[in-house]
């Protein structure tokens, strides 16, 4: 398997990996980072050549520069503007077409030594640089490989970026060469998979969803601790947590406007990490907004701890600014891990999110963008425990018709339909990467 990404906290990765691999595939996961003192079911490497470690290096240089140069601009912007509340914009970068055809090309490097060592029967790709990866093996050793598009890579969250039509066009040309030369394509949700396949005149993706699995063998492991007593929380507050990553445009803003209107008893956390960009705006706004003493932070939590962890919490915050198609039909991790989990939920009112709490009756909508329309969700259930307690229930309900286990196996078919393994003596097949 490819991925550009940190794997530690990306279940998606991690779960897809684990499911092969207990299906009889010999997993190689290569990424930036292994995750240490988990036991894994599959080997993990890192990506971490010469010239990978020059990007790296050179690319905490961009880093550093771009946030010095944030913190600035900031700076000016919120002395003049004491009083007004931050507005979730970064500032406008831009990183031209042959810096990111450069980066691609090292990426591409890297990979192409690790299929040269391991030479794998079929590349697993995860989202787009992976899969300009996975098509130049293929088109040089003819080793299959699968495209997991984990959203709608052309209509992501770009923002902060300034808009580059070049960069569009040449983003399109390559992920529409990669999916149609795709073995079968994989993504997270229905809409996405009807766009990619409206888009680039391909057979429909197989859709998997974001489901934790019951049963695998990287089980969840027993938190220390509930949630608030790891936030030293009184058991006695209401607590609403938003699992995951924290960011630009994931309704974050939305919480921390909508406490202020709220009672002193509803505190708020994150149980994830952040962008640091956002992080320094998220701080700002908390102090502007006076809510300091009622706002937490804890984590990143382990995917094998997260379940358990969250238990303890009042309500999950599902929150989401459709500010691009993308994000517009998202089905995140999030959401099915907040039932799974037991939580009710309070989710914006987009149509992937909308349906599955219809369906399940486990939650509560509040309009994208709109604080007072949480704050209103959100004191409807610290004020009503047992409409909080029949969500929870449904929850519960759901969580035993939500399997990730079933979704991996619709996988697992499909890799058999292209790739059967012949059982080695360990029981393995020869190597997926």
């Amino acid at each position: 398997m490819l991925t550009t990404g940190y794997i530690e906290n990306d279940s998606r990765v991690l779960r897809a990996a684990t499911s092969l691999s207990d299906a009889g595939f010999e997993v190689l996961l290569a990424s930036k980072s292994t995750i240490n003192g988990e036991k894994l079911p599959f080997k993990v490497c890192t990506i971490d050549l010469p010239f990978g470690r020059i990007y790296r290096a050179l690319r905490a240089l961009f880093s550093v520069s771009r946030q010095f140069v944030y913190r600035l601009t900031r700076r000016a912007d919120t002395t003049a503007n004491k009083q007004n509340s931050i507005s979730e914009t970064k500032i406008l970068r831009h990183q031209p077409l042959p810096i990111l055809k450069l980066k691609s090309a090292l990426y591409n490097y890297l990979a192409a030594q690790i299929v040269k060592k391991y030479q794998p029967d079929i590349i697993h790709a995860h989202d787009f640089y992976p899969l300009r990866a996975a098509y130049t093996a293929w088109a040089k050793y003819k080793i299959p490989y699968v495209y997991d598009s984990h959203e709608l890579w052309l209509e992501r969250n770009r923002v902060g970026r300034l808009p580059d039509t070049k960069i569009t066009e040449w983003e399109e040309a390559e992920e529409k060469r990669g999916i149609k030369n795709a073995a079968f394509s994989i993504t997270v949700c229905r809409s996405i998979a009807e766009s990619l396949k409206e888009r680039y005149g391909i057979p429909m993706p197989l859709v998997i969803r974001n489901i934790p699995c019951k049963k695998s063998s990287a089980p969840q492991q027993k938190a220390a601790k509930d949630v608030k007593a790891l936030l030293g929380v009184s058991p006695n507050d209401f607590l609403a947590v938003y699992i995951g990553k924290a960011t630009f445009h994931r309704g974050i803003f939305d919480i921390l406007r909508a406490l202020p209107s709220l009672s002193e008893e509803i505190k708020f956390a994150v149980i994830g990490y952040f962008d640091p960009e956002f992080l320094i705006e998220y701080n700002k706004e908390i102090e502007i907004l006076g809510i300091k003493d009622r706002v937490f932070r804890y984590g990143p939590v382990p995917p094998s701890l997260l379940l358990n962890t969250i238990r303890g919490a009042d309500v999950s915050l599902v929150t989401m600014n459709a500010i691009c198609k993308s994000y517009y039909f998202t089905l995140p991790n999030k959401l099915f891990e907040s039932i799974i989990g037991g939580l009710p939920v309070i989710a914006t009112d987009l149509p992937e999110m909308r349906a599955l709490i219809e369906k399940y009756q486990c939650g509560l909508l509040y309009q994208d963008g709109d604080s007072k329309s949480l704050a209103h969700a959100i004191k409807t259930l610290a004020k009503d425990p047992l409409l909080a307690r029949t969500l929870a229930a449904n929850s519960v309900k759901a969580a035993n018709k939500l399997d990730g286990s079933l979704e991996q196996a619709k996988m697992v078919e499909a890799y058999y339909s292209i790739f059967k393994p012949n059982a080695a003596q360990n029981g393995k097949a020869k190597a997926q990467l």
